[in-house]
Parts: C-alpha cells; sequence; structure tokens
C-alpha cells in the first residue's frame, strides 16, 4: 500500500514556490560549476535562488547540503535541519520522490521541527 506525504508547513516557513520548467536554471546551472569547484558557500548562495525560483533539482540539492552541513560541505554550509526539511517538503510537493522519503524521515524523526 503506497502512502503519500501529508505533510503540514508551519506558517513560519510556508513560502512554497511551485516547481517552474525554467525557473532558477541559470542559478542551478552556476551553482553545479561553483560546487565542482568546492565553493559551497557560494554554491549555497545560487541553489537557495533557484530553489526559491521553484527550481525542483535545486531544492533537492539544497536540502541535502542545509541537512549534512559542516560535516560534508565545511564551515561555509550551516548544518540546518529545519530549512533541511522545509526544501525536502518543497521539492516533495513538486513531486520528487526521493524529497518526499526524505521529508517523511525527519518529520517521523523530529528533526527540523521549527521551536514554537
Amino acid at each position: 500500500m503506497k502512502q503519500e506525504l501529508k505533510v503540514g508547513i508551519d506558517r513560519q516557513s510556508a513560502h512554497v514556490v511551485p516547481a517552474v520548467a525554467d525557473g532558477g536554471s541559470a542559478d542551478y546551472a552556476a551553482a553545479l560549476t561553483a560546487y565542482e569547484g568546492g565553493s559551497y558557500g557560494r554554491t549555497l548562495e545560487l541553489l537557495s535562488r533557484a530553489a526559491a525560483a521553484g527550481h525542483l533539482r535545486a531544492q533537492e540539492m539544497l536540502a541535502m547540503m542545509y541537512l549534512h552541513g559542516p560535516r560534508l560541505y565545511g564551515a561555509e554550509v550551516p548544518q540546518d535541519c529545519a530549512e533541511a526539511r522545509h526544501w525536502f517538503v518543497c521539492a516533495a510537493q513538486s513531486g520528487s520522490d526521493i524529497a518526499a522519503l526524505m521529508a517523511r524521515l525527519l518529520i517521523r524523526t523530529g528533526l527540523g521541527a521549527r521551536p514554537s
């Protein structure tokens, strides 16, 4: 039995932008170049813009960067499970199966809940 993702986004972080085919593509491409060059702070900045423009892959990648933070990306990238959860939920709502899985995992474990 397939279980659908049923989540609510708390009002503090509710800025879901639906995925748009061309939205954020240039920033996403630049983010990949920055990532390959090891410039993770710049990658985070570019992914943030692309994700806010509704770029699905940018939303997924941004969520993963926030989830792992400095363990993988150094001091330039903070670990922020609340931001990771937010972007996983955005990507899941735009159709990403992996983001739906990651969002459910964070929700079930309580990671990424914003303080009240």
